[in-house]
């Protein structure tokens, strides 16, 4: 009989979700000279025994054949150099570039070609109609599209124990699943053990639904936030493991001031948020709430998709 052998043990994840995140597809910008993304992505990957794969995408179309290759070998010889240390530091790295407009999505192409089951990218603010934007059009996008988990980080370094924070909201069960919120829950559990940090979840009390003008009573209000409570703990508790507490928080008002209030008082690292569907691969920017958050958020970013969502690059037929 052939025993095989046992891995050595990161963490607690290692063995019990050691799925949920085995290959991280990481965004190299090439013309960047820091990579946050990087380090970050191997932080998680050391803690959970994940493959990284670094990835370049190249959307310059002018210059020949050989101009491009010339581009290639550059990217490619840039993503080695920081693949080397992490090699060093005994994780599974691979180098890949390939060329591609639009950015977005060659990205997401890419996401759903390698089998990445978690993608970690850089950002930064930007700047559009003289208006400061928390985010671009392509790192929306992706925010949108990309069917895995999508983890937008900035130039700050986490600290030793990283903050994570999740925005849950089981009350709507027509516009988001209840399974997306344990999804969100689980998944911050997971980058919390395999980075040592902290996890906790928060929902935003609001006016029970109301006709506009109309009063809501202060009976109305309480019942309506009773129930709130009891949903989250109850999701809470069916979505979190034995290994990883998480501390329940609830706020009252109007959703992007609590969240962003939260995410300012208790210095989260990272912001974990749910994206619901949406059926057309769209280059649109942020509206309504999402906008609101994404503007002023200045930590990093965890969207995720609800389970089993179909990406629009997926074609079903010939249309």
């Amino acid at each position: 009989m052939r025993l095989e052998p046992v891995p050595e043990m990161a963490c607690p994840l290692h063995v019990a979700k050691a799925r949920r995140i085995g290959r991280i597809l990481v965004v190299v910008d090439p013309t960047a000279t820091v990579h946050p993304c990087v380090e970050k992505a191997a932080r998680i990957a050391t803690g959970i025994g994940a493959t990284l794969e670094l990835f370049v995408c190249d959307v310059l179309q002018e210059g020949d054949g050989a101009a491009r290759a010339q581009r290639e070998e550059r990217a490619h010889a840039q993503l080695q150099a920081l693949a080397a240390p992490l090699r060093g530091r005994g994780l599974v790295v691979e180098c890949r570039c390939e060329w591609h407009a639009p950015l977005e999505q060659g990205i997401g192409l890419r996401v759903l070609r390698s089998g990445a089951d978690f993608v970690v990218k850089d950002t930064h603010s930007h700047v559009l109609d003289g208006m400061r934007g928390g985010y671009g059009l392509t790192d929306w996008t992706l925010i949108r599209q990309i069917p895995v988990p999508l983890l937008l980080v900035r130039a700050t370094p986490w600290p030793s124990r990283p903050h994570v924070t999740v925005g849950i909201d089981p009350l709507h069960p027509a516009q988001r699943p209840a399974a997306l919120d344990e999804e969100m829950v689980q998944l911050a559990g997971d980058v919390a053990r395999a980075t040592r940090g902290t996890v906790d979840a928060l929902h935003v009390l609001q006016e029970p639904p109301h006709l506009p003008g109309d009063p809501v009573t202060p009976e109305a209000r309480a019942l309506a936030h009773d129930h709130a409570r009891e949903e989250c703990r109850q999701l809470v508790a069916r979505a979190r493991d034995d290994t990883t507490p998480v501390d329940l928080h609830f706020t009252r008002g109007r959703i992007a001031p609590g969240v962003l209030g939260f995410v300012a008082a208790h210095a989260t690292d990272i912001l974990v948020l749910g994206s619901g569907a949406h059926s057309r691969w769209r280059q649109t920017g942020a509206s309504g709430t999402a906008a609101q958050i994404l503007e002023f958020l200045a930590c990093d970013l965890l969207v995720v998709r609800p389970p089993g969502y179909l990406s629009p690059l997926l074609v079903t037929d010939d249309e």
